[in-house]
């Protein structure tokens, strides 16, 4: 993150900065004491994401213009209650206010933490010991060909489920190297 701050230091855009840190961040990861990689976590990991996983300018252009012309309405809130409603849903949201809606679009990202259960796979897997959580609870711990450990049975994980022991495995480059390498 020191280059990134030097970047933007030097009046340098940070999403470029990011991007160019993008082919290294595993091997950075890698080289990170646990410590480290809490630190992160806690410090960085926000700033991280929104610049990392921003959407295209395209896509950001049509959702500004859908904004504008009040196609689309945008709440930050915690979702409180979700009840079917004609043909739509009734949505209340922890500001108290209750929204008559035809969707609902979930924006706070992936859930890394498979420990937290919300998925049925997953919590049997690591209640049978199967699998089990990757390091700093993120995705699941898997050895450097993405077996999962602690290796009882024969099976492999690819993508954002080897994100605490590789950290940058999200993008399409990343996924498509590790099953590539898992084919061999």
């Amino acid at each position: 993150m020191r280059y990134v701050r030097d970047v933007i230091s030097e009046g340098g855009d940070m999403c470029a900065a990011v991007d160019a840190l993008r082919p290294q961040a595993g091997a950075l990861w890698a080289a990170m004491s646990i410590g480290e990689r809490e630190y992160f976590l806690r410090t960085y990991r926000r700033q991280w994401d929104i610049h990392r996983h921003r959407m295209a300018p395209r896509t950001a252009a049509q959702i500004d213009g859908d904004i504008a012309e009040g196609a689309l309405r945008v709440h930050r809130a915690e979702l409180q209650d979700v009840v079917a409603s004609g043909s739509g849903v009734a949505v209340t949201l922890s500001t108290g206010q209750v929204l008559h809606v035809c969707a609902v679009i979930n924006c706070t990202g992936p859930q890394y933490d498979l420990t937290a259960g919300a998925d049925r796979l997953w919590s049997q897997l690591l209640a049978d010991g199967l699998a089990r959580p990757g390091p700093l609870n993120l995705g699941l711990d898997t050895d450097t060909e993405g077996r999962l450990l602690p290796g009882a049975v024969p099976m492999w994980a690819i993508g954002p489920l080897r994100r605490g022991n590789l950290w940058e495995t999200t993008a399409f480059v990343e996924i498509r190297a590790q099953a590539e390498n898992w084919r061999r």
